[in-house]
């Protein structure tokens, strides 16, 4: 099982006082490291690494699982058999199953990776959880180009209205000076790419439009549209696929802590008492908790924990 561009598993064992988690060992760094202040400005590496993040995605989304925090920070570098580096991604903290359509309703990610229907979702309505993958992913790929991020001012939901226009990432790569840079992306249609990854949501690329793209055909590996597509027409497990019921009191008092530290900070970012009720009716579908008293106990509960009471 599990997905070559994707870190694995391996353990976890619990003590008195911590959970530990053994993961496999990625020998490469992290990419942020790798592309800070240079970039790989090299259009068939850059297709090659970029391949492998779309493949992890798709293979996530063909499990019915969204990430919702890609950034260059999880995505970790390692070595192959070749002693080329291959890319995995990891940090499963936001990660949620989705059935489909528009259906999350917090904010989620880093700020610089964050869609624009996430910065409002609480304004305007959920959103869907696969277009804010695609659009971090338009990040990363214009971060692993060019070393820096597609905006010339602190990321903003106002911000990115006035960037991504038709010409919008060419007249920001101008006015970083970058005019043969931004005359190469545009021949080669990498710019055209990253602006479509990176539009509003009703415009924004699927992954399979990404693999189908111009700049993807013929920069990516030969094998691997057909292998992503592959990975989406043939899904591994059914896309309603849910985690079995949360059993808080078989858990171990460390485990028990993380639960109930999760949901204790989790319901204390919400703002009303509509937003709470909201939450919890997601924490049940989340942990297929099935008693209606069950969500609201262990709310309780966790408050109470936390604050040396309980």
């Amino acid at each position: 099982g599990g997905h070559r561009h994707i870190v694995r598993f391996k353990e976890d064992y619990v003590d008195q006082r911590n959970h530990y988690q053994v993961i496999e060992m990625c020998n490469g760094g992290d990419m942020f490291a790798y592309v800070a202040n240079k970039g790989m400005q090299n259009q068939h590496l850059c297709g090659r690494v970029f391949s492998q993040m779309v493949s992890a995605v798709a293979y996530l989304h063909s499990m019915g699982i969204v990430h919702l925090d890609i950034s260059l920070e999880q995505l970790m570098l390692s070595e192959n058999e070749r002693k080329e580096h291959e890319v995995k991604l990891l940090d499963w903290g936001q990660a949620r199953f989705f059935s489909g359509g528009k259906e999350f309703k917090y904010v989620y990610g880093k700020d610089l990776y964050r869609a624009p229907e996430v910065w409002s979702c609480r304004r305007q309505g959920p959103f869907d959880g696969r277009k804010a993958d695609v659009f971090c992913l338009g990040v990363v790929l214009a971060l692993t180009f060019l070393g820096w991020p597609p905006f010339k001012t602190s990321l903003s939901p106002n911000y990115l209205k006035i960037a991504f226009k038709e010409d919008g990432l060419q007249s920001i790569l101008r006015g970083y000076g970058k005019k043969e840079l931004a005359k190469a992306m545009e021949e080669t249609k990498l710019t055209d790419l990253i602006t479509r990854m990176l539009a509003p949501v009703e415009r924004r690329l699927s992954i399979e439009q990404i693999i189908a793209h111009p700049w993807f055909l013929a920069h990516a590996p030969k094998g691997a549209p057909g292998a992503i597509l592959h990975i989406l027409k043939h899904k591994e497990v059914p896309l309603m696929y849910q985690p079995p019921p949360v059993q808080i009191d078989k858990m171990g008092p460390v485990e028990r802590k993380m639960v109930l530290e999760f949901v204790a900070k989790q319901a204390k970012r919400c703002g009303n008492n509509d937003q709470r009720s909201n939450f919890l009716k997601d924490l049940a579908t989340q942990f297929r908790i099935q008693d209606p008293n069950f969500t609201q106990n262990l709310l309780r509960w966790a408050i109470a924990q936390l604050s040396g009471k309980g």
